[in-house]
């Protein structure tokens, strides 16, 4: 049993910053709710001024389970990164695990697992698992295996490399938090996104936990970086992604082969989400723009000089 001197004081905190989700937050917080604990967890909302019935949503479900939820209303948007900073400033717990209000948690047991197995190896700082995947358009749903070898130890240096731990699967420590992240830095920087940078912070720290059962929801929606059909903004996180990379290689004063790596990759993210908007023309300009990364260049260029398909360029760069 997992057990607290404080029998009121919650073990694990749930972030759950949310603006303008009235269609999904009720299941968001019900997944929440249906964990199955022997310890007291509490969810804290940060309720950033929507226009829709977000708000009043949230008000019911507090006013039902007060000793469980707790609400923060805010009078103006401060945005996802202060909301994060405002929602752990009012956090008891000594565990932290995140879910987005526009996603839910699949596993009743999903809290309960992955605090066990941090309460028994302190040399880990961050829990994951798989996720499903549902594109809010068309309602297909697609499930996800991990395919790296090795995706839980030390992974600092592939995960800089490319994020693919999902915001919604993860549970980390406080502690671990609170000595090394700085999200006054991190706002500063003008990052715009809570997980990766902490994700980057942790895993410099500690060692990864990863889960193969899917846990949670993935909700992509039209505002979703990961919809592929917004290509343009897709590429904007992608070089969003690279200045994230950049920051933490002169922070932790890393060498310019991890750089180029992250470089790399971003180039042939690039070029796909290219190819999936069928923008041939301009994803064989950017292979040629940067024809001395040689990683990608052969193969690419043989596959643009011929009509694409799609499912050739995910075989042959991401999978």
């Amino acid at each position: 049993m997992i057990t607290n001197p404080r029998q009121n004081i919650p073990i694990v905190s749930v972030l759950m910053p949310t603006y303008n989700h009235e269609r999904y937050i009720a299941e968001a917080i019900e997944s929440v709710l249906m964990q199955r604990t022997d310890y007291v967890y509490e969810l804290v909302i940060g309720e950033d001024c929507s226009t829709d019935s977000t708000r009043e949503i949230c008000r019911q479900y507090q006013q039902k389970y007060p000793e469980i939820i707790r609400l923060l209303e805010y009078e103006t948007n401060v945005g996802l990164m202060k909301n994060y900073q405002r929602i752990i400033s009012r956090c008891k717990g000594r565990y932290f695990a995140i879910l987005e209000s526009d996603d839910r948690w699949l596993d009743p047991y999903k809290l309960d697992r992955q605090i066990r197995f941090l309460e028994t190896h302190g040399d880990y700082g961050l829990v994951y698992s798989n996720a499903d995947f549902l594109f809010a358009s068309n309602g297909k749903y697609k499930k996800s295996v991990q395919r790296l070898k090795n995706p839980s130890g030390n992974i600092f240096d592939r995960l800089i490399i490319n994020n693919w731990v999902i915001a919604g699967t993860a549970c980390f420590r406080r502690d671990l938090y609170e000595r090394y992240v700085c999200l006054d830095d991190f706002i500063a920087h003008g990052f715009k996104t809570f997980d990766y940078p902490v994700w980057l912070t942790l895993a410099y720290h500690s060692k990864f936990k990863y889960f193969r059962d899917s846990t949670t929801l993935y909700r992509i929606v039209e505002s979703s970086v990961s919809n592929n059909k917004d290509t343009d903004k897709a590429l904007r996180f992608k070089k969003y992604a690279l200045k994230i990379n950049d920051y933490f290689i002169e922070k932790y004063g890393l060498n310019a082969k991890v750089r180029d790596r992250a470089f790399n990759a971003y180039i042939r993210s690039s070029v796909r989400y290219l190819c999936i908007s069928k923008k041939f023309d301009k994803a064989a300009r950017l292979v040629d723009q940067y024809k001395e990364l040689s990683m990608i260049d052969l193969w690419m260029k043989k596959i643009l000089k011929k009509p694409i398909c799609l499912k050739m360029v995910d075989r042959l760069f991401f999978r």
